[in-house]
């Protein structure tokens, strides 16, 4: 296939919402629901559509043809088919006064929603209305959106989703929060697959690759039922795009080049199939980086090196489709040199310092110095579905493989890290979606699953965490009924989980002799001890849809519950590491963590107007917090090791509410101007004391400006974008819960402008963004570098893609 990437513009709310993307030739992504059946069932489902131009004007008389069905659109543009056989379809639209239309639909689907347009070079598709029929706020950043993304890790892809905050660490890298919540609460799926890793620092990246993924979507809400432990506080999904089918090669090659840090990025995509099922693809890219620079001073041993690399298999005959494929990413990055002190007086100098103390003395390179970070992920996966009478049955098995090594500052004579972690887990996924049946006058359909996992991680190094044996199992069935305007999802989830950690014996007597762990809690031999744990949790789901009945309004309601499991560092960390300059203390007696959500949401998709926003209350029972420890005096409590001085931190469980709202709005008030705003707003506290939750994002919103000029020739499709991003101080915290005062509230300027280019049956795309455009100290209060430095400055980022 050649051109440029078509988005699916979907009315559930997407990050960003163009227009116009210049393409070859046409090509459409159908939103549907993947539950399909063998040629041998009955061949009695209904397929419906409207058809329509740009300016949301009905088509009468077009011709809509899948396989020998044929409808005619009536005066309203609708059109209704009987008899369709369950299973894919070649779909085709004609009308003698407009641009044909092809896609691919896999039937039984909702109401398809179809734009036709007059201009044979540029393709206008938009998804029918609220396609995702998902009863939890969701966002989907993908198409434009994401190109204009290139080249930033997941964090910033999803720094414009409304409830999205980045988490910035000492390394420059970031982390999405989602509704206050994140690390060890946000799960991480990459093309249905759990992403494990390390999760107990903070200052963890996640090992994922942005290049590879055609679009992103953030589902926001406790999310246990269908996601598993973890989902409790949201879950971020990224898919890959789809294999090439059809017979031939397509690809595409990219760079990007940025100011801050002089950061490069090359990368490419390589699509080949033989037109008998067989498809591969092969992706590389490697990015490097010096040193960042806040706006007056460099942000010394903050330097990187990102690669990855992939091939997938897939084949595709009939009713069985097959996938494998193998991913490695490697991230190196060196951690900044200003949050590290020698002593307690040295600590607290940089807490009370405007800038580092030894700025100064620092320069921009590309020389990763101890403290540093070296972190491996490699996943190797095998995915099949099978068509069946009862419906689609897909298992997925994945092992991932996660090496992570850290440097502290030593004597130069020392070359190996001090701190040395390999996780291995193995997953076994199964689902059953099973096919439509009716009830009275709805259609119910739903789908069962169950996952197996087993984990292992090894531990060498200075005390901070034990090596753990995990193994867990969930079963889920979640069911929908669909009543003409209406839906009703429910759904109940199992989860049991078991695991053996094994501590040193300095690491057991350090737990018994401040308390935490009864002497008889663990079995002790002469090398270790063993503590073992195992919970038990049920999650539940309830959630409805409304919708009018020209899908332009539509309500929706989610009530739903998630359970988190301790994390080993939770329970046993005893110690500080580069990448968590803390000095941490677990808690061993800690128990599951609960999440109860309610979570309001309501879209109005107009032609010139789409909008949404949610409200949420989540009730977290157990709520597991990290948060500085106090001496007798009111001070700052503080470790002294030959490390260095660090924070005392302990985890602790409380009972808490986080409730807040988000959303935003877009308006196209001319033909080619759009006007776009967003915010969020989260509050937690404690139940029953009225205490606040530690680092929780402050109130933020974002107003911004999206020109798309018509009729540019070859160049149609190019679009301007201008933001301004205004973030309040956090005024909703206290002494007990930080160790600084939270840093003044920011107005950041960014903006972007992105070209397509068409030669022949190429397609290049051409992009200049730039980010803090007005170089603004900004110091986020979701920020680990907040208590030391200022984050990164202007950034100046220039992308060029070519598609073939």
């Amino acid at each position: 296939m050649t051109g440029g990437p078509c988005p699916l513009i979907a009315t559930e709310m997407h990050l960003d919402r163009p227009t116009h993307v210049y393409c070859s030739r046409p090509r459409v992504v159908v939103a549907v629901l993947l539950l399909v059946s063998t040629p041998a069932l009955a061949c009695d489902e209904r397929v419906s559509g409207h058809v329509h131009t740009l300016e949301d004007e009905p088509v009468a008389g077009a011709r809509v043809e899948i396989d020998e069905h044929v409808a005619t659109t009536a005066d309203d543009g609708r059109f209704v088919m009987t008899g369709v056989c369950p299973g894919p379809h070649e779909i085709h639209v004609h009308h003698v006064e407009l641009m044909p239309w092809s896609g691919t639909v896999v039937v039984p689907t909702d109401h398809l929603d179809i734009e036709l347009v007059e201009d044979a070079e540029v393709v206008v598709v938009e998804a029918p209305a609220f396609s995702a029929r998902d009863p939890h706020s969701r966002t989907t950043v993908e198409g434009v959106a994401l190109e204009r993304q290139r080249g930033r890790d997941l964090g910033g892809v999803l720094e414009g989703v409304p409830g999205v905050t980045l988490l910035t660490t000492s390394t420059g890298a970031t982390r999405p929060m989602v509704r206050g919540m994140y690390g060890r609460r946000l799960l991480l799926l990459r093309d249905g697959m759990r992403h494990e890793s390390q999760r107990w620092g903070d200052d963890h990246a996640p090992e994922v690759d942005p290049f590879a993924m055609a679009s992103v979507s953030v589902v926001r809400g406790a999310a246990g039922v269908r996601y598993g432990p973890d989902a409790v506080g949201g879950v971020v999904l990224m898919e890959s795009p789809a294999l090439r089918r059809e017979r031939g090669v397509e690809g595409r090659v990219d760079t990007v080049a940025g100011s801050n840090g002089g950061r490069g990025t090359v990368g490419g995509q390589l699509d080949l199939a033989d037109g008998n099922g067989l498809s591969v693809r092969l992706q590389a890219n490697h990015q490097s980086s010096g040193s960042q620079s806040a706006p007056d001073y460099v942000l010394g041993n903050t330097a990187s090196r990102v690669s990855n690399a992939a091939v997938t298999v897939g084949w595709q005959k009939g009713d069985v489709d097959l996938e494998a494929g193998l991913r490695h990413h490697a991230y190196a990055a060196g951690i900044c040199y200003c949050v590290t002190a020698s002593s307690a007086e040295e600590l607290q100098a940089a807490f009370d310092a405007d800038r580092p103390l030894n700025a100064d003395l620092w320069h921009a390179d590309r020389t990763l110095d101890r403290p540093r970070q070296d972190v491996t992920h490699d996943t190797v996966y095998a995915r099949g579905a099978v068509f069946t009478g009862l419906g689609t049955l897909e298992v997925r098995a994945n092992t991932q493989i996660n090496r992570r090594k850290e440097y502290d500052r030593a004597r130069e004579t020392i070359e190996d890290a001090q701190f040395d972690f390999l996780l291995a887990t193995h997953t076994l996924d199964t689902t059953l979606q099973h096919r439509r049946f009716h009830l009275g006058s709805g259609t119910v359909q739903g789908t069962l699953g169950a996952t197996g996992t087993l984990q292992e991680n090894v531990y060498r190094g200075l005390p901070l965490v034990p090596n753990h044996r995990a193994w867990s199992f969930g079963a889920f069935l979640a069911e929908r009924l669909s009543l003409g305007h209406a839906l009703i999802e429910a759904g109940a989830r199992v989860d049991h989980q078991a695991r053996a950690s094994f501590l040193t014996l300095e690491a057991w007597r350090r737990h018994t002799a401040r308390e935490s762990i009864a002497p008889d809690a663990c079995t002790t031999t002469t090398e270790a001890a063993r503590c073992e744990n195992a919970w038990t949790a049920g999650s539940f789901t309830l959630g409805g849809i409304w919708h009018d009945p020209g899908e332009r309004v539509e309500a929706r309601l989610d009530l739903s519950s998630a359970t988190r499991f301790p994390n080993g560092d939770e329970l046993y960390l005893n110690g500080a590491a580069p990448t968590q300059p803390v000095y941490g203390l677990g808690r061993p007696d800690l128990k599951p963590e609960i999440t109860w959500g309610a979570s309001p949401t309501v879209a109005l998709a107009l032609p010139a107007l789409h909008a949404e926003v949610g409200a949420y209350v989540n009730r977290v029972d157990g709520a597991i917090v990290f948060a500085p420890q106090y001496a007798d005096d009111g001070s700052p409590a503080v470790q002294v090791t030959s490390q260095g001085a660090f924070p005392s931190w302990a985890f602790e469980q409380v009972d808490a509410v986080y409730a807040g709202l988000d959303g935003q709005v877009a308006v196209r008030v001319a033909r080619a101007l759009t006007v776009t705003a967003a915010g969020s707003r989260v509050r937690a506290h404690q139940r029953g004391t009225g205490e606040l939750v530690p680092f929780v994002p402050a109130d933020r919103g974002t107003v911004g400006l999206e020109v798309a000029p018509a009729d540019l020739g070859s160049f149609d499709g190019t679009t301007l974008a201008v933001g301004l991003t205004g973030v309040a101080r956090q005024r909703h915290t206290s002494a007990a819960t930080d160790l600084v005062p939270a840093p003044d509230g920011y107005a950041r300027l960014d903006a972007s402008i992105d070209v397509p280019v068409t030669t022949g049956d190429q397609q290049i795309l051409l992009g200049l963004a730039g980010t803090n455009l007005l170089n603004a100290h900004i110091r986020s209060y979701t920020s680990l570098l907040r208590a030391y430095a200022d984050e990164p400055g202007r950034d100046v980022r220039f992308r060029a893609s070519l598609i073939f």
